[in-house]
């Protein structure tokens, strides 16, 4: 069995090559939804998020998330104390689901986890794939696919890692610069490569 980690920033065709590699038969595990699941109301990891900062962030029996938000993002101190107790009620799910998987036998199981460097899940990993494309392209696929200016497109790419750095930190990287058959295509022939299809 091989776990491969998966990442890449906004609009560089992180959805194609988790399409192309679902369809080759490998078993994904979206770290967004795993996320908002441990989130949801009544969980141990809510529970110690309203505990960490109060009642207030409640509302109709579920946590506030702007009323969250902006207590955090206002103090970083603050920001980092919710990404260390949701970080590790997701890791702990993301762990448990790969070895829920190892049980079965082999396979391939792939993490998309858009911070899986940040969040040290790389580690969980027997290999990372980084999925980069051009600065200009993941600005217009991001516009187009979102319906949003430029602006918004652009800072929403320099919140994320900083694309030299997950390169220099990944395993393999492809680059994605021309159509969805192309990197399709280029997914396959890495899989291939590397074994991934046994």
């Amino acid at each position: 069995m091989i776990v491969l980690g998966l990442c890449g920033q906004s609009g560089a065709g992180k959805t194609t090559a988790l399409d192309t590699l679902a369809r080759l038969g490998a078993e994904i595990c979206d770290c967004d939804k795993v996320s908002r699941e441990v989130m949801t109301f009544g969980t141990p990891c809510t529970r110690e998020v309203i505990s960490a900062f109060g009642e207030s962030i409640c509302s109709c029996g579920e946590i506030d998330r702007r009323a969250l938000g902006k207590i955090v993002f206002s103090d970083k101190d603050k920001l980092e104390i919710l990404t260390e107790i949701t970080h590790r009620y997701i890791k702990a799910e993301v762990k448990a689901r790969i070895e829920r998987f190892k049980a079965k036998g082999k396979g391939l199981f792939v993490l998309d986890a858009p911070l899986l460097f940040e969040s040290g899940l790389d580690r969980d990993c027997d290999l990372t794939l980084v999925i980069t494309a051009d600065r200009e392209k993941r600005i217009e696929r991001i516009m187009k696919r979102d319906g949003i200016d430029r602006e918004i497109a652009e800072n929403r790419i320099a919140s994320q890692l900083d694309e030299e750095k997950l390169i220099s930190l990944a395993d393999e990287v492809i680059t994605n610069n021309e159509t969805e058959k192309e990197l399709a295509e280029a997914v396959e022939a890495f899989a291939e490569r590397r074994g991934l299809l046994k």
